[in-house]
């Protein structure tokens, strides 16, 4: 189900609830910046915001026979993906939600 967009809401009944309400009660802040990323165990990248929360996990294998046969990332590829998503998090966390 899409919703509308927030500047054009009006009272209207989603799930026995008014659409206001429910923006306003199911509305999240941003995840704190800055992000960053950690190397667990020689198998994933961690993205972590900045109040510590985990917020993804990138894997990869180093060895070429199990990477593909489990279609996993070079180290590489997973440290790019990681790194692109801690480095987003000012672009896409900083906006609010009504804006």
């Amino acid at each position: 189900m899409a919703f509308p967009q927030v500047s054009h809401l009006r009272p209207a009944l989603i799930c026995g609830k008014v659409a206001q309400d429910y923006f306003v009660t199911h509305a999240h802040p941003p995840l704190p910046s800055p992000w960053s990323i950690e190397e667990l165990n020689d198998a994933c990248f961690i993205v972590i915001d900045g109040a510590g929360q985990k917020l993804a996990y990138v894997y990869f294998e180093e060895e070429p026979g199990r990477r593909s046969a489990a279609k996993l990332l070079t180290k590489d590829e997973a440290r790019r993906i990681a790194a692109n998503m801690a480095g987003r998090s000012r672009c896409c966390c900083a906006a609010s939600i009504f804006s």
